[in-house]
């Protein structure tokens, strides 16, 4: 049995002023929309020591990134920017069996190698907990790590955002955010490709393999993306 993760957020925009701030609206300009996005670590872009280090994509699963070492560090790119003030959650824990207290230290960023002040929080937990934390900056990677040799595990980095889309609905209709990702393929649509079922789903580490001429896959999306928009 193929095992994914999908994720698929809608929200309303005639509860957005319950949520955001008029200011919030005001960055968009005319025409424009602020809408919330919801989303989690997409890509480790650094990796030093940490073992499993694809267990801190996508959503929390009871499954960590295991930092065991003084000095390990991963480095997690969220594609979007979450911005100074906006909040982002990370799941973690101590490593089972682990004494003393664990200290999770982490740095923002909005480009690599321009990191913010380090932040750190401590557990001595065994079991999976979230931290909400509020961004002091504006965020696109984290760098997260441990400094000094007490084990844990971090298990996933989520986030709500905005973004400005256009709002050119017609009457009697309002503008909807849907966010998805490629179902699996079936039977019949894909070729040669090793772990075709990996690409399904939010990014989690695992993925599908093209290593032949002539290797292909065909993907289909729960909804419909319009010409001009992303993917």
């Amino acid at each position: 049995m193929l095992n994914y993760k999908r994720a698929i957020f809608s929200l309303l925009g005639g509860i957005l002023a319950l949520l955001f701030e008029l200011s919030v609206y005001g960055q968009c300009g005319p025409g424009k929309k602020a809408m919330p996005i919801q989303g989690t670590g997409s890509i480790v872009t650094q990796n030093v020591g940490v073992e499993l280090p694809e267990n801190i994509l996508g959503n929390p699963d009871g499954t960590g990134a295991q930092f065991h070492d003084n000095g390990d560090y991963i480095v997690v790119d969220f594609i979007d920017t979450i911005l100074a003030g906006q909040s982002y959650v990370i799941t973690w824990r101590q490593s089972p069996s682990t004494s003393g207290t664990s200290t999770l230290y982490w740095r923002e960023a909005l480009e690599v190698g321009t990191y913010m002040a380090p932040r750190s929080i401590t557990t001595t937990n065994e079991q999976f907990a979230s931290v909400i934390l509020t961004a002091n900056s504006d965020t696109r990677y984290l760098r997260l790590y441990n400094s000094n040799g007490i084990d844990f595990e971090v298990d996933a980095v989520t986030y709500t955002t905005t973004k400005c889309f256009s709002d050119d609905c017609g009457g009697n209709m309002y503008l909807q955010i849907l966010s998805g990702n490629a179902l699996p393929p079936g039977a019949g649509e894909h070729h040669n490709v090793d772990n075709a079922g990996e690409i399904a789903g939010v990014p989690d580490g695992k993925y599908g393999i093209f290593d032949s001429n002539g290797d292909w896959v065909i993907l289909n999306f729960p909804y419909t993306v319009p010409a001009g928009q992303q993917y």
